[in-house]
């Protein structure tokens, strides 16, 4: 239906990143990244515009990631919603939750960040074939 129920608010403002992760450990990484976009859903979004709005979100990184930029998904958890929106002056009855912290790439460590092989379960614990069982 391409209702596009969304706003971006783009965020550069340090002072304000650092505070949007001071309300919401979860997007803490916010706090020293170059900019942060804030996906802002109107109204009490759907289950469709839920899964819209990952979508956005998923795109936001890939282009971020296709810039050469590094890039995160971060939560605004439910305790935090309300502080989070009026540092960015959002209307009540918007839907605030996801956010992605921008940023320039570290140094590449290329140390393994878990021992080979158990950063995931196993294929044959998460892939059925034909059916469940």
């Amino acid at each position: 239906m391409n209702r596009q129920p969304w706003t971006f608010v783009l965020v550069r403002h340090g002072a304000t990143l650092r505070a949007i992760a001071k309300a919401s450990p979860s997007a803490g990484h916010i706090a020293g990244d170059a900019a942060g976009i804030i996906l802002v859903m109107a109204g009490a979004a759907t289950a469709i515009e839920t899964f819209d709005e990952a979508r956005a979100a998923e795109r936001i990184l890939i282009a971020a990631s296709a810039l050469g930029r590094a890039s995160a998904l971060g939560w605004v958890v439910p305790g935090a919603v309300a502080q989070v929106k009026g540092l960015l002056d959002l209307p009540d009855d918007r839907t605030l939750r996801t956010l992605v912290s921008l940023g320039h790439p570290a140094q590449a460590d290329t140390r393994p960040r878990s021992a080979p092989g158990t950063a995931r379960r196993a294929l044959t614990e998460t892939v059925r074939y034909e059916k469940f069982s």
